[in-house]
């Protein structure tokens, strides 16, 4: 009994480290990116509390002929925002500029992150249209690399901005607005920062809304073989496809006529088994070739994905409700109707090629260029491998 006891707490001990590492690890020094892979120069770091010293920084860099590069909250797998001269962080430029209640617009300056956008809408009655799976991205950030939510009605979060102002690349400021300078604000809209320090942005709000969201489980091949009507039957929906289990959670969300917020009745319990789950995820990143029987022990259980009904806030509903671990994300842009075929090679490559994905991948849909755009969020979680799904992203593009 005694030896029982002591392998529980052993057991839960070991949940609750590995949880608490997960969180942890999130949040490195400034100079990393979200997975810690890439490392800046903090010789170079310049971090302006006002718009003139953005300028002044600017002009000081064309006269020597350095280059400047702006990093947002390193919410990025990718080395676009490292410098070798000068790289400027807007932490220290954050704040609502103004709001005009008649435009139904708001102001921000642009190291404002999203939460702290989305908290002062909410204690106005007010929210955004559409929003991405998470809110630590500085809206500058979040705009200039095209971060999406997902719902077929729904472009990217650019397409919620009316007005940008940024210091060009001469020290210069520049405005421009929806209807005016319309090439340049096009430009802006998704710059990657290679037109200038974005100052400020203007973005479209509206009266505050409920959603109402539903998750329900289903096979892959119901998932596939209904892929249109699921992903046409609500204003956001998304799904998560596990590749092992060829299981799918889809969840629905739509805006509702529900005065007020009702949770799910299962929701902690929900949230202690997801708590789980991340654990034995991060643990299994260890052991990559475990990682399939892994998933499949996880994921074919009823229990997981199991249905709920809960209605929320947009922040709420629309973003992850918790700390998914530290992981690497691949994504693809493919036309609507090839994600189906596209989810399939995914699949036969993950098999054959024995990549520990271990876990789900997100399936979404956004309006982009005139044309319905699937998203393929594929994740994995591996300490061992850091980059374990460029070969899939590569032979997929190849095969499409």
């Amino acid at each position: 009994m005694g030896s029982k006891v002591l392998l529980w707490l052993m057991s839960g001990s070991l949940v609750v480290l590995a949880c608490l590492l997960t969180r942890v690890s999130r949040y490195g020094p400034p100079h990393t990116n979200y997975d810690a892979a890439v490392y800046f120069d903090h010789a170079h770091l310049r971090t302006p509390s006002s718009k003139a010293d953005i300028v002044r920084i600017v002009q000081s860099a064309a006269e020597r002929g350095q280059k400047v590069r702006v990093v947002g909250s390193g919410h990025s797998w990718s080395s676009v925002a490292v410098s070798e001269d000068i790289l400027l962080s807007l932490w220290n430029y954050t704040g609502v500029v103004g709001l005009d209640r008649d435009e139904m617009e708001v102001t921000v300056k642009a190291g404002t992150t999203l939460n702290q956008l989305n908290r002062y809408l909410n204690d106005r009655g007010l929210a955004m249209k559409n929003l991405g799976s998470i809110s630590e991205q500085t809206v500058a950030g979040a705009i200039s690399t095209g971060t999406h939510g997902n719902g077929m009605g729904f472009g990217n979060l650019a397409t919620l901005v009316t007005g940008l102002e940024f210091v060009s690349g001469k020290g210069e400021l520049v405005s421009a607005r929806v209807g005016s300078n319309v090439n340049m604000f096009k430009a802006a809209q998704v710059s990657v920062g290679m037109l200038g320090v974005i100052t400020e942005v203007t973005l479209s709000v509206e009266e505050i809304y409920l959603l109402r969201e539903v998750l329900t489980r289903h096979t892959l091949d119901e998932c596939l073989g209904q892929f249109d009507g699921i992903m046409r039957g609500g204003d956001h929906v998304k799904m998560w496809v596990e590749l092992f289990s060829e299981t799918c959670g889809v969840f629905a969300a739509n805006r509702t006529s529900e005065t007020r917020p009702r949770d799910n009745p299962n929701w902690t319990a929900k949230n202690i088994e997801v708590l789980v789950m991340e654990a034995i995820l991060l643990i299994s990143s260890w052991f990559p070739p475990s990682v399939p029987h892994v998933m499949r022990l996880i994921f074919l259980p009823s229990s997981v994905f199991s249905p709920y009904d809960r209605v929320d806030t947009p922040p709420a509903v629309l973003e992850v409700p918790h700390s998914l671990p530290v992981h690497w994300e691949a994504e693809l842009a493919l036309p609507f109707e090839g994600c189906p075929a596209a989810i399939r090679e995914l699949r036969r490559i993950v098999i054959e090629h024995r990549i520990p994905a271990n876990m789900p991948i997100e399936v979404s849909v956004c309006w982009c260029l005139f044309i319905h755009t699937g998203v393929l969020a594929v994740y994995t979680v591996c300490v061992t491998h850091r980059r374990p799904l460029v070969p899939i992203v590569e032979e997929i593009f190849t095969c499409m």
